[in-house]
């Protein structure tokens, strides 16, 4: 199935924005068009999502290009470690045989003490004397 890409033309019409700005953000890194047509830019959905997101930032929020760039990254990133938080959940709940509420203080919730080694969650073992 192919992939559906929006040309820059149809970007530029849905955002509001010109196809200056967003050559400018492609040269800034800011975007990365998946693919080209006749020398035009094609977006695919998270490139045309990543762009209202940068337009809301600089329009509304009036934040200039090097405060975006680094929000944008720091979203990544906190998107990055909301996943690693699922897996670990996962093991967690593997570990102990239980399922784990989707969010708050996991670690508060279990009946073992556990640690992690080497990125893996493991039961430590208490020896009571």
């Amino acid at each position: 199935m192919d992939r559906m890409h929006f040309t820059l033309r149809y970007v530029c019409q849905e955002l509001g924005i010109s196809p200056k700005t967003v050559r400018k953000y492609i040269e800034e890194g800011l975007v990365e068009p998946q693919d080209f047509l006749s020398g035009q830019p094609l977006f695919d959905r998270s490139a045309f999502e990543r762009l209202a997101k940068i337009r809301r930032l600089r329009r509304d929020l009036g934040i200039n290009i090097a405060g975006i760039d680094i929000i944008l990254r720091l979203l990544e990133r906190v998107e990055e470690l909301n996943d690693e938080i699922g897996r670990l959940k996962g093991q967690v709940a593997a570990a102990h045989g239980r399922n784990l509420p989707a969010y708050g203080g996991i670690f508060d919730q279990h009946p073992a003490p556990t640690c992690i080694i080497g990125g893996e969650i493991r039961k430590i073992e208490v020896i009571e004397e």
